[in-house]
């Protein structure tokens, strides 16, 4: 458990280092175009203040990266059996020294088990399909906030070109704000068609049905609070269905044993 830890340790000073860095590029970003406008005697430099916007997308951007990065590692040790997430969860609450906001944050969307006994009985294909219903969940949660940021953010860097050089040119940048406010509406569908197959894949290899009935009851204990109900139910669904499909088969099969006996 210490590689799990230390990675742990390691990215939430990762992402307290680069909060830190936004806060003194927001406050010098605001004091210089304050500056520069008293100076100049002229408004321009406040344009400068739209740049914030790309900072804190770009932040956003690293921070998802770097909480991206622990849960991939973390989920994969788990599904691989080196790892049991309740007890290092538990571990971890346990570490006075760590911000604990910040860890619940992080274990948000987690598959952790309620009781040791559930996590003993989920087989590694279930541990795997929990896994990618977790990384649809934050696919879908980083698309719905990262989407309007980085349009915000075209938006923001063609005004401060335009203003600064004095020409209309710089807001045909703008344009490039479409396509992503377009895609938005249509982000979960994405992540819907991106990890449904993935899913029934890994569910359709579960022959138990008591290992199937577990990893369909913390599926449903996720923190859905944040997703849509449709993406929520359509994502469930691919979880139960090879279960409904073989369930289905063996009654027609029984019905045609009857009806031939």
């Amino acid at each position: 458990m210490n590689e799990p830890f230390e990675h742990t340790t390691a990215t939430i000073h990762r992402r307290k280092v680069q909060y830190r860095v936004l806060v003194v590029v927001v406050a010098l970003g605001v004091l210089g175009a304050l500056a520069a406008a008293g100076v100049m005697g002229s408004a321009r430099p406040l344009a400068g203040l739209l740049l914030l916007v790309p900072a804190w997308t770009g932040f956003l951007v690293l921070d998802g990266l770097a909480v991206g990065r622990w849960r991939t590692e973390l989920l994969a040790a788990w599904v691989e059996g080196g790892l049991e997430l309740r007890a290092f969860a538990q571990a971890l609450g346990e570490v006075r020294v760590l911000p604990q906001s910040t860890l619940r944050g992080m274990f948000v969307g987690l598959p952790v088990p309620a009781s040791p006994q559930d996590e003993a009985r989920i087989p590694p294909r279930g541990r795997s399909a929990l896994a990618r219903l977790s990384d649809a969940l934050r696919a879908a949660e980083a698309g719905r906030s990262l989407i309007p940021g980085l349009a915000a953010s075209c938006v923001a860097l063609s005004v401060v070109a335009a203003v600064w050089g004095l020409s209309w040119l710089p807001l045909a940048g703008a344009g490039l704000a479409v396509p992503l406010l377009v895609l938005h509406p249509f982000w979960d569908r994405v992540v819907r068609r991106r990890y449904r197959r993935g899913l029934r894949a890994a569910m359709e290899g579960l022959d138990d049905e008591g290992a199937r009935t577990a990893v369909i009851a913390i599926a449903e204990s996720l923190d859905w609070s944040r997703a849509p109900a449709r993406l929520r139910d359509a994502l469930l669904a691919e979880l139960a269905r090879p279960g409904q499909e073989r369930r289905s088969r063996g009654a027609v099969a029984g019905s045609t044993v009857a009806g031939r006996t």
